[in-house]
């Protein structure tokens, strides 16, 4: 192929990739500028992702119509150093050393996974950013990535890590199925291991959104919904998962300013000795069961659940569901416990 031809394939392809992306942009007051062949696949979803993030101006849900990856994927160190292009998400996140990150394309459609089974620290974000360090998570203002993953094979989840490994999604949003009964998670944190979303959208066609199974998670500004499950399902903490509270501070699992909406089970399900749980700024909404089921296991009342600011909207069985007896933690610590939620959450005790 000469020269010339390859320039004006190279100059198409980047005004293909220019439009595709404006179609996900929205002007500053928030309204979509709807571009032919660019349907957001829930609009509603994609108003209250804008809600979440403060108002910025960037359409950031699950569309149909993002472009599939075609460009290669860059990986850079914890001090800058832009390495090797990769052709798949796997082998990006496999090569990746510790404390680098994955840079993936705004407004791009990555069909794969993000799998992490060693003592590794591993971002993967969507980013515009090219210099030497990436902007922090406030700053993207770029519209987001999604890693797709459907298949027939069990227990595979789009992101999982194991093995002591800290795995960082930042402005990715993730589709996920997976045929099982049993571990069947978009995103699973397990053996030691933590899995912080920040600013995604989460769903899962066959399962829960997000579990924990002996790990831990951290969601900020995330939108767990249409999951056929739990929004999340969070059993089995790390090892020595305790409060401190003097510095306010935890191992365990947190979730804040995010929203649980029309998932097939619990909003969230709290259970089975999943160590410490902080709820500040969260609301659930219309699931099927409850917005938020702190189940057998929990044994430690308020000082393994903390509460802040927790709302409830149209849950089928309430906004709260406390488990106290057979297992639970007793009915005075679930009655304490109770308190601690607002006069406008209906707090069930079984």
């Amino acid at each position: 192929m000469d020269t010339s031809t390859t320039r004006v394939r190279q100059q198409r392809w980047r005004q293909t990739r220019q439009h595709r992306v404006q179609t996900r942009c929205c002007d500053r007051g928030g309204a979509v500028k709807h571009v032919a062949g660019a349907t957001l696949r829930d609009q509603p979803q994609h108003s209250r992702r804008l809600a979440l993030l403060g108002g910025t101006g960037v359409v950031v849900g699950i569309t149909k119509s993002l472009a599939l990856a075609e460009e290669p994927i860059r990986v850079r160190t914890s001090d800058g150093e832009l390495v090797s292009s990769f052709a798949t998400v796997e082998e990006a996140v496999a090569a990746c050393p510790d404390g680098g990150a994955v840079l993936l394309a705004p407004g791009t459609r990555y069909e794969s996974r993000v799998i992490v089974n060693n003592a590794r620290s591993v971002t993967v974000i969507a980013t515009a950013d090219v210099g030497e360090a990436l902007s922090p998570p406030d700053e993207q203002q770029a519209p987001p990535a999604t890693l797709i993953h459907r298949t027939s094979t069990p227990y595979e989840s789009v992101v999982e890590a194991s093995g002591g490994a800290r795995v960082s999604i930042v402005n990715v949003d993730i589709l996920h199925s997976s045929k099982s009964v049993a571990r069947n998670y978009a995103v699973l944190a397990c053996e030691e291991s933590r899995v912080s979303l920040t600013k995604s959208v989460v769903t899962s066609e066959t399962g829960s959104g997000v579990g924990c199974e002996g790990g831990a998670i951290s969601l900020d500004r995330v939108l767990v919904t249409n999951c056929s499950n739990h929004g999340a399902l969070l059993q089995g903490g790390l090892e020595g998962d305790t409060w401190d509270d003097e510095q306010q501070s935890k191992p365990g699992t947190s979730i804040s300013n995010s929203q649980f909406v029309s998932n097939g089970g619990d909003g969230v399900y709290f259970r089975d000795g999943a160590g410490c749980l902080l709820l500040k700024n969260v609301k659930t909404e219309k699931n099927a069961i409850s917005g938020i089921h702190v189940g057998t296991g929990v044994v430690g009342g308020t000082a393994q659940v903390k509460v802040d600011n927790v709302a409830s909207v149209g849950d089928r069985k309430g906004g709260v569901l406390i488990e106290a007896t057979k297992g639970g933690m007793g009915r005075d610590a679930a009655e304490e416990l109770a308190h601690t939620f607002s006069k406008d959450v209906q707090v069930v005790i079984t």
